[in-house]
């Protein structure tokens, strides 16, 4: 069971919490942690530098993320251009006193925008050390929006998962389809082919 799992997770992993201080939980501290460490990530409000409402007057488009959500739960994207940045500021900070985040919109790259329409693909690395110590790339998996009623690329809730190939090529897609995982040849709601894709700036991420 997940209150099972999260028990164990615990015990193997105690400093995973308090979630306040886990940087892979905390929204808000990891976006300090890769500002910190000069990591590319969207550019993201800092409360300690400004005013939310000046802040949005640079960003035409906003997603805001609840602290300590996950699988796409509580995110919210705005138009700025289209809504009163201070009525907007006043609505975001009970998010960002609670742990969350105010990130600019970043929109899919070009070669992915029909494998993931309307949802930000996300490249999975699993990593571990080879016998040298050195870390290498063990899996990796493109994750990819469906085109369900959930703009998330999360599997659980609509997503869709590629194994990715050595030399960063897409190899056909899992969905879940009730309880169980079919396997798929092409997008189901754009139609255009999964597999032989190029993974934009892979060697990059590797």
């Amino acid at each position: 069971s997940m209150a099972d799992r999260r028990g164990l997770h615990r015990l193997i992993n105690p400093a995973g919490y308090p979630l306040s201080s886990n940087i892979l939980r905390n929204k808000a501290t990891f976006a300090d942690h890769t500002q910190a460490h000069r990591l590319a990530a969207p550019a993201t409000f800092d409360p300690k530098r400004g005013r939310l409402d000046d802040w949005l007057q640079n960003h035409r488009s906003i997603v805001a993320k609840r602290g300590y959500s996950s699988k796409g739960k509580g995110v919210t994207a705005y138009s700025v251009e289209d809504l009163d940045a201070k009525s907007l500021a006043r609505e975001l900070d009970a998010i960002i006193a609670r742990h969350g985040v105010v990130q600019e919109r970043v929109e899919a790259h070009d070669a992915l925008r029909d494998l993931s329409p309307g949802v930000l693909p996300t490249l999975r690395l699993v990593t571990c050390l080879d016998e040298k110590g050195a870390p290498e790339a063990a899996a990796v998996i493109l994750r990819l929006g469906g085109g369900g009623r959930r703009p998330v690329d999360n599997f659980n809730a609509g997503g869709l998962a590629v194994r990715v190939e050595a030399q960063g090529t897409s190899e056909l897609a899992s969905g879940a389809s009730g309880d169980a995982t079919e396997e798929l040849r092409a997008h189901p709601a754009t139609g255009v082919p999964i597999a032989g894709r190029t993974v934009p700036d892979f060697a990059d991420a590797i």
